[in-house]
């Protein structure tokens, strides 16, 4: 049975429930409402009735509980009628549409919160609403050193506490010590709470403490200020099964925890009205690149003749319009689209700036090459001319200098190869030229004569100067 604090906890959810729908919903309308956006056709679940038929003051459950609590001669039953009187059918008045009250059910009522109808159980409200300590006070015998617990209403019976042994004066000053302390606290949490008094003296004169129900209900309170003054991220957590057990998804128990958080509702809310809203500036500066081909597209900066244009432009002649008059609502600052029409709009967009991003690398890359193409025809040159001066230092410099600017190392230039051949040329000549130098040290007659060498030797080696092309030095 669902009693006193099942009520507050259902409570607390559907304060936290109201505060996510203000968040999802209703700030969104209030500024449809501002930009003079029609949002007639929007329909969502709002708890606020529910909230104040809880809540309210005076007339709400919490406030009806607390009334009775303080009242002379309190009982659940006489809780119920005050709570069917208030919010049950009358003359001239209609049942609350959160509340209900079977005939059958004498001690039971039906809360419909927004995650469906819980029934309550009134028996036990009042006793667990009280948020007080039995009072301690001596027993019929002060002599007998025992202590009692009194039953709160002033009467003398109470069952015995033994094992305590106390005189009379202590337990006096104990009960007054007691009652001072509970002043305090009291006038403490009154200043904290912007001077609400905690104690009220009801009819009867008696001072008497703020019930359970009340200070919860302020708690609560509290708690969603502090969430409404912070930035507010909800997180939904979903059970996959009810039997806590893995690899097992339920589609039926998701369903139904979706529907229960009100999730379900916010979709349906964000399907009937605008998912995006966006400044007229802004809307200009992102979608008018989107008019690429559709004339004099860099001239728009108004933005209603931008959604003109994009309702009348398609991309070719076998598609249609870029954006739906019906799927979009222009505000006086800010215009309003439908999911659809945003997933249109920036498809488009990443067309047009997938060609733009071509179109950018075509032109740079273009450019590189010419650069490096210019590079690579001016090493060209510079090794022609080491090339053709046939100095084996210069061209041999020229040629590791070519080789770094010209792709993969320039081995099938033809620059490079004849480069190469005539270094090895060179190379050729001059290990000839030592050759003969060593076979004929001097060119003087005498020393000609008296060199030990032989005429075989000295024949080979002109031989080879002369199939070189290199001028012999006889």
């Amino acid at each position: 049975e669902n009693s006193f604090e099942q009520l507050c906890i259902n409570f607390c959810n559907e304060k936290l429930q109201g505060h996510f729908t203000e968040h999802m919903v209703k700030l969104e309308l209030e500024q449809y409402a501002a930009e003079g956006v029609d949002a007639a056709n929007i329909e969502y679940q709002d708890n606020q009735a529910c909230l104040d038929l809880l809540e309210a003051k005076g007339t709400g459950i919490f406030a009806v509980i607390h009334d009775e609590m303080n009242s002379p001669g309190a009982a659940d039953k006489r809780l119920i009628e005050k709570m069917v009187s208030g919010h049950g059918p009358a003359p001239g008045r209609k049942q609350h549409p959160n509340f209900t009250k079977s005939p059958r059910d004498m001690d039971k009522f039906t809360i419909h919160h927004y995650a469906g109808e819980v029934k309550y159980t009134v028996n036990g409200f009042l006793e667990k609403n009280r948020d007080e300590a039995p009072e301690v006070r001596p027993s019929g015998s002060a002599k007998s050193g025992a202590l009692s617990t009194g039953d709160g209403a002033g009467n003398g019976a109470g069952r015995e506490v033994s094992g305590c042994v106390a005189k009379e004066s202590f337990v006096s000053t104990l009960d007054s010590l007691l009652t001072e302390q509970a002043k305090q606290e009291a006038k403490a949490k009154a200043e904290s709470q912007g001077g609400a008094p905690a104690l009220r003296r009801a009819r009867s004169g008696k001072q008497v403490k703020q019930a359970l129900g009340i200070k919860f209900q302020g708690e609560v309170a509290t708690l969603v200020a502090k969430i409404k003054a912070a930035d507010a991220h909800f997180v939904r957590c979903i059970k996959p099964n009810l039997q806590s057990l893995p690899d097992n998804f339920q589609d039926d128990a998701v369903l139904s925890q979706l529907a229960a958080c009100g999730l379900l509702a916010v979709v349906k809310v964000r399907q009937s009205g605008y998912a995006e809203n966006v400044l007229h500036a802004d809307f200009v500066a992102r979608f008018r690149p989107c008019l690429q081909g559709c004339g004099d597209w860099w001239t728009v900066t108004d933005c209603a003749d931008l959604v003109a244009r994009l309702s009348s432009a398609a991309p070719n002649e076998s598609s249609s319009a870029l954006l739906n008059p019906d799927q979009c609502a222009q505000g006086t600052s800010k215009l309003f689209m439908k999911s659809d029409a945003v997933a249109a709009l920036e498809t488009r967009r990443g067309v047009v700036r997938g060609c733009a991003a071509l179109r950018l690398q075509r032109y740079s890359r273009g450019m590189a090459q010419r650069k490096y193409y210019v590079r690579c025809k001016a090493a060209l040159a510079q090794l022609l001319e080491a090339t053709a001066q046939r100095s084996k230092a210069g061209i041999v410099a020229q040629l590791e200098a070519t080789c770094e600017v010209l792709p993969f190392g320039g081995v099938r230039a033809k620059q490079v190869l004849e480069a190469r051949a005539v270094v090895k040329q060179i190379e050729l000549e001059e290990a000839a030229l030592e050759r003969l130098e060593e076979v004929m040290p001097t060119r003087t007659p005498g020393t000609l004569h008296a060199a030990s060498f032989t005429l075989g030797t000295l024949t080979k080696a002109l031989a080879e100067v002369t199939k070189l092309g290199v001028s012999s030095p006889l």
